[in-house]
């Protein structure tokens, strides 16, 4: 299925990004956060590594994604039980129509900080149906 994605508000990457979220500054890290940039779509760890034409192994692709992630950098989300990840300033959800693939963006004002005997709370939620297009 092919992703076709309207955001509208995108990520926009700071020098020190990497420095400000605890991590160091690798050529990996560097490469997937440019990747992830310029494509401005929900892409699987795959898709990356593919995209990299081979300048990164897959370990690493995955390794890295798996550090960003947990560094808040990146998010990710379960689509038909496919990791995607996607670059942006504050997790945001998704919905996707179920015929053509097209994804749109949709803010997620969820507070967590209330939950009693929790922290740092994940969530996912998947939506999807048919978009006005496919629905004519």
């Amino acid at each position: 299925m092919q992703l076709f994605f309207v955001c509208a508000k995108l990520f926009f990457m700071k020098e020190d990004l990497l420095k400000q979220a605890g991590l160091s500054k690798t050529q990996a890290r560097t490469v997937i956060l440019a990747f992830l940039k310029k494509h401005k779509t929900l892409v699987s760890a795959g898709d990356i590594f593919k995209g990299l034409s081979g300048s990164l192994d897959r370990v690493t692709v995955y390794r890295n994604l798996e550090a960003l992630e947990k560094a808040g950098l990146v998010f990710k989300e379960l689509a038909e039980k496919e990791a995607l990840y996607y670059l942006a300033d504050k997790q945001h959800h998704h919905i996707t129509c179920q015929k053509c693939g097209f994804t749109q963006c949709l803010p997620c004002d969820h507070i967590f900080q209330k939950i009693k005997n929790f922290s740092q709370v994940k969530h996912q939620l998947v939506l999807s149906g048919l978009c006005n297009k496919c629905n004519k």
